[in-house]
């Protein structure tokens, strides 16, 4: 399945707030501004997001939640933006070990919200972004040490603001 948007910028939401959005070997080509605005959404397989120079904002109060043995991929030139309007630092959701955030050539990026990773795997490819705009370690990025990571020889991670390993 691949999804594009196109033109202008985007929002999508669920028709209700516990409504779920299930992406399985899926394809989300962003070429503007994209907010999910409501809903849950689940990653099963491998599940890429791409769009050079845009953005794709999660700003639901709903889960996205990386099942066991799938893959979420940030790719070239994308940025993924955390603010879930629920202010819960935990809806990006790694099942377990097995669930994967691969980052490649792209940003991660959290507002004031902050976010906290757990329970997973990350893979950052090439050059990648990690950005907070916390101004206390309360809404920075988190990494927890239950997170498995990879980082290639020759990859480059640029840390912008505050991100804390704890």
């Amino acid at each position: 399945l691949g999804l594009r948007s196109t033109g202008t910028a985007h929002t999508r939401r669920c028709a209700g707030a516990n409504a779920q959005v299930d992406f399985d070997d899926a394809k989300l080509v962003v070429d503007s501004f994209f907010n999910m605005i409501r809903g849950n959404v689940f990653v099963r397989n491998h599940v890429a997001i791409k769009g050079r120079g845009t953005t794709f904002a999660w700003t639901s109060a709903g889960s996205l939640t990386i099942d066991s043995n799938a893959t979420l991929k940030l790719d070239y030139g994308t940025t993924f933006s955390y603010d879930s309007s629920s202010r819960l630092r935990t809806q990006l959701i790694m099942t377990d070990a097995s669930s994967l955030l691969h980052v490649n050539n792209a940003t991660l990026c959290a507002t004031h919200t902050g976010v906290i990773l757990s329970r997973g795997s990350m893979y950052f490819e090439n050059v990648v972004t990690l950005s907070s705009e916390a101004s206390n370690e309360a809404e920075a990025i988190v990494l927890d040490k239950s997170l498995s990571g990879y980082v290639p020889l020759g990859a480059t991670i640029d840390i912008k603001g505050m991100v804390v390993y704890q």
